[in-house]
């Protein structure tokens, strides 16, 4: 049986709550199934760092700068101002992603 790469996405790497310890237990879990976990963050941090040390395999990509972010300000501002930053941040970095996940051979983007 050959081994599945699967590539995931987390924009949150400065902490580690609910979302990002679900997958590092997934991700951990993986491993035992024939599928090799990769997972991206846009910067380093506490997350990235929580990865690396359980020996899940880390690409850093850096993110556009509404990824440093917090409280969801995109979603509280106009919708002229959201549609500008999606289409100059927030579209290219999803373009360059999905260029490195199948350049890294990943078969499934998460």
């Amino acid at each position: 049986m050959s081994t599945l790469r699967v590539m995931f996405f987390v924009s949150e790497y400065h902490r580690l709550h609910g979302g990002q310890r679900s997958l590092l237990q997934l991700a951990r879990g993986l491993r035992d199934a024939a599928v090799a976990p990769v997972v991206l963050f846009p910067g380093e941090g506490r997350c990235s760092a929580a990865f690396r040390a359980a020996g899940i395999e880390v690409r850093i990509l850096p993110g556009p700068d509404i990824f440093s972010t917090f409280g969801q300000g995109l979603l509280r501002g106009r919708r002229r101002h959201q549609a500008r930053v999606f289409a100059s941040q927030i579209l290219p970095y999803s373009l360059r992603l999905a260029r490195l996940a199948r350049a890294d051979g990943a078969r499934i983007l998460h």
